[in-house]
């Protein structure tokens, strides 16, 4: 399956970010974050392939230091 296609709730996605999962909820309410999720219903998911985007840079800091 394509990364695109898969998708997260908040909670697994914030862990894989290391932010809290309420940075995410307010990334979608204001528009404000990085990424922005998928509304399916009244619930929020995020694309795997953007949490993969925007994850890679402070990998590669990290592994960099």
């Amino acid at each position: 399956m394509n990364n695109s296609a898969v998708l997260l709730d908040t909670k697994t996605a914030a862990q894989k970010l290391g932010f809290q999962a309420q940075t995410l909820r307010v990334w979608a309410m204001n528009g404000s974050g990085p990424i922005q999720p998928i509304k399916i219903g009244n619930r929020l998911r995020w694309r795997v392939a953007d949490i993969e985007q925007i994850a890679r840079p402070q990998f590669s800091e990290i592994v960099q230091n």
